[in-house]
């Protein structure tokens, strides 16, 4: 075959490509929360956008996986994966805001939408929807049910504790 293939290849413009494992490295750190996705791409030489989709990609695995598939507020099967403390796409380099374990819960579409509802003040006060500066660690989350249920905090490692943290102290 002449040309083996390779025909018109001159045109296509140059692919951005990351060094093999460097997007993987990135999105570690930022999963561990220690490198934005801007710095940990800068730090691997990976492409940022990479990076952000693979460590979201990640995350919601193990939100789906921690949750069991099932939404957290009412038990229906889990389609979602929502921020306690809301991050506009852009607006927080946070990884802890954008990818933490205690900040994000799988929710059924019906629920997750009354999260993000202002006028419905109900999905505040089981912990569903927070305030930019509280911390999702610290806030606790009232489970399966819309007038009781259990009360449980999430934790950084991707767990659920039925006591609060000790904040302000080391462990």
């Amino acid at each position: 075959m002449a040309g083996g293939g390779l025909q018109g290849t001159a045109s296509m413009p140059p692919r951005r490509c990351s060094p093999p494992g460097s997007v993987t490295e990135a999105a570690s750190m930022v999963l561990a929360g220690r490198e934005t996705v801007a710095a940990a791409a800068r730090i691997t030489g990976a492409d940022p956008v990479s990076v952000e989709a693979l460590a979201w990609e990640t995350a919601k695995k193990r939100v789906y996986e921690r949750d069991c598939g099932s939404c957290l507020a009412c038990l229906a099967a889990g389609t979602d994966v929502h921020h306690r403390v809301r991050r506009v796409r852009g607006s927080s380099a946070d990884p802890v805001i954008a990818f933490g374990f205690a900040n994000t819960t799988l929710l059924c579409r019906p629920c997750h939408l009354k999260a993000h509802d202002m006028a419905n003040p109900e999905m505040a006060a089981r912990g569903y929807r927070l305030e930019s500066w509280q911390s999702p660690e610290a806030e606790p989350l009232v489970l399966f049910s819309h007038t009781s249920g259990t009360t449980i905090w999430l934790t950084p490692a991707g767990e659920f504790a039925t006591v609060p943290p000790r904040v302000g102290t080391s462990a």
